[in-house]
């Protein structure tokens, strides 16, 4: 762990509330911790994650290789600490092979005892070619290192030729893409946690990994608050552009508004709504950069909030 860099994330990032602490991070800025995680591919393909030395167009020093043209779209990772050093698997290094690889690194135990309200928060860059992102990049994350739990961090992201058009449906990834998860259900309290990035592919670009951060007490962690008798679903989730809200209220209100608010507090969306007990409405959030956002519905003077992932 990084002190420094704890400090540096925590205030850039998604430290919005007093409460919240960063406890675990991990910027690799030495490939000594690094090597002490497992990093295995059951595919018996031996594609293996490596250590880069900063930004270096590859693959010297274990770095992916870069290629800069119109077909590939592609540029050196953008993480906030990628010149000291980051994690990749460069699936195109590894080449064509007769079965996809299944290329896994999984931290060291993190110790979350007495923790609440654990979150997770990394830095992401990844292109394919031949395997969707969307189902073959996973995210995981478990408290005893068998029984493990799925997220997705790039739900939308399809192995589809580029078109000028289209940008995070195109092969690659934003640059980079900022991941944050709530774990808390899998993680509040417990002695050991473990995190896996895992893919599977096949002749693929790489996908590249950088400042990983792990907290508690965050409202980000806190999937709705506030008042019950104001019911609030949201979908997709991550929400991917336009997400779809369904509101249901236990008593009937004058007079209503929907307010949609950054992790610093600002304001981004503030609108009325009928006085519907049960209604439907869609919010196009296609014009926002990807991470987390608040959704509060206030209904005569009551307020419910719940929390949402954005992944543009």
């Amino acid at each position: 762990m990084k002190n420094l860099f704890t400090l540096l994330l925590s205030s850039i990032f998604i430290i919005s509330s007093a409460n919240a602490q960063v406890f675990w991070s991990e910027d690799f800025d030495t490939d000594e911790n690094f090597f002490n995680w497992d990093n295995e591919d059951p595919s018996l393909n031996n594609a293996l994650w490596t250590w880069c030395e900063g930004i270096a167009v590859g693959p010297n020093e274990f770095c992916p290789s870069i290629w800069d043209d119109g077909l590939n779209q592609q540029v050196p990772f953008a993480a906030l600490t990628s010149d000291n050093g980051f994690i990749t698997m460069d699936s195109d290094e590894v080449g064509s092979l007769p079965s996809n690889h299944l290329s896994t690194i999984t931290t060291e135990a993190i110790d979350c005892l007495g923790r609440s309200g654990v979150g997770v928060q990394f830095q992401s860059h990844i292109g394919v070619f031949e395997v969707d992102a969307s189902t073959g990049a996973i995210f995981a994350v478990s408290n005893n290192g068998s029984d493990w739990t799925d997220f997705f961090p790039h739900p939308e992201l399809l192995a589809t030729s580029p078109l000028p058009e289209c940008v995070d449906t195109c092969r690659w990834s934003s640059n980079p893409l900022i991941v944050d998860f709530d774990i808390s259900a899998i993680a509040d309290g417990e002695s050991e946690v473990f995190l896996r990035w895992q893919w599977e592919g096949n002749f693929e670009y790489h996908w590249s990994l950088d400042d990983i951060l792990v907290y508690e007490n965050n409202t980000t962690g806190i999937e709705q608050v506030g008042d019950a008798s104001i019911g609030i679903q949201i979908s997709p989730m991550p929400v991917v552009g336009r997400m779809d809200i369904r509101l249901s209220f236990a008593d009937v209100f004058e007079t209503g508004e929907i307010q949609i608010t950054n992790l610093v507090g600002d304001q981004i969306i503030n609108q009325r709504i009928n006085n519907n007990l049960d209604q439907e409405l869609s919010i196009d959030m296609d014009g926002f950069a990807s991470g987390i956002y608040f959704v509060s519905v206030i209904a005569d003077g009551k307020v419910n909030t719940k929390k949402i992932i954005l992944t543009n």
